[in-house]
């Protein structure tokens, strides 16, 4: 710093000292002596020419020196915040565009995760069921409060109103101001809820005892729509059939599929039981008339009738 201000310093003190050193030999210069008597000036002593020519540069130099200091405090200013921001910039970690790239990412999965709350879970009808009875005796009113929820779910699974009726019926005489011990709590609701189930359910028929209870011949009419398998089911019958000392005749009725009546002859050959048949496209309740017939004449105990694989709103099905 103080060496660039001596070169300012000299660089304008050398032209100060060049016009002062032109005005000293201006001034050395004798004059032409005139013919005129006047009055001699008394001449200014060459000390003197130098004290102002030094006071001069003094002041010169004092301004410029001035104008110096504060343009030098001014970029040492500059320079020291300069040196802080550089200091600063240094200080900071140097971080790569994907290390900030993901831990943006992550900011935005924890805000999301945090923002996404887990949906509470409600209780269902055997939870508040169990809540009910460990902590007291089930009233008629608080059944009937918490069997609204298993209500609605049975009717829009297309559960009939009766049938509803009948399942709330008989688990309230099994739960309603019964002592229940803790531990059989949920066995004994399932168990309950299963047993008013399986009592609105219709016991499947027994086959063979309604035929040998019933006059012969006993009849089986099979319908359907087509690919239902009822050709099949009437072989599968006619088999169980045999296996229980019960003869059974076949009816090939479905005079509209092509091979329908073959198909049923193939079975009836196999299980070695006759079959009545007429051509394709005759009636279905005449080929139904000539089977019971037939089973009345030879003492047949079961005529199994095949039908036509059509919707019911179909004509002569």
């Amino acid at each position: 710093m103080f060496d660039s201000l001596k070169k300012k310093l000299f660089s304008w003190i050398k032209p100060v000292e060049k016009e002062t050193k032109k005005k000293s030999k201006k001034t050395e210069k004798p004059k032409k002596s005139s013919k005129k008597v006047t009055k001699k000036e008394p001449k200014k002593s060459k000390k003197t020419e130098k004290t102002q020519t030094k006071k001069l540069l003094e002041s010169k130099i004092k301004k410029n020196a001035q104008d110096i200091l504060e343009a030098t405090l001014e970029t040492e200013q500059l320079g020291e915040e300069s040196e802080e921001i550089e200091a600063e910039s240094q200080e900071k970690p140097n971080i790569k565009p994907e290390e900030l790239n993901l831990a943006e990412k992550e900011i935005e999965i924890t805000e999301e995760e945090s923002s996404k709350k887990e949906p509470e879970s409600k209780p269902n009808f055997f939870t508040k069921l169990i809540n009910k009875i460990s902590t007291s005796k089930l009233t008629q009113e608080q059944f009937d409060e918490i069997f609204m929820e298993l209500e609605l779910t049975l009717l829009e699974n297309n559960v009939s109103l009766e049938a509803v009726d009948k399942i709330k019926e008989s688990l309230s005489k099994k739960l309603v101001n019964m002592d229940i011990k803790k531990s059989e709590i949920e066995n004994k609701i399932i168990n309950s809820l299963k047993e008013s189930i399986l009592s609105l359910l219709i016991e499947p028929p027994n086959l063979i005892e309604n035929i040998k209870k019933s006059s012969k011949p006993y009849i089986i009419l099979f319908f359907g729509i087509n690919g239902t398998g009822k050709t099949t089911s009437i072989a599968k019958i006619a088999d169980l059939l045999q296996k229980n000392k019960i003869s059974s005749v076949l009816a090939a009725a479905d005079t509209f599929r092509a091979a329908s009546i073959e198909q049923l002859q193939i079975h009836a050959d196999t299980l070695k039981v006759p079959c009545i048949s007429q051509k394709y496209g005759s009636d279905p309740a005449s080929v139904a008339f000539d089977a019971i017939q037939y089973a009345k004449k030879n003492a047949i105990d079961v005529v199994l009738i095949d039908t036509a694989g059509r919707m019911y709103t179909k004509q002569n099905l």
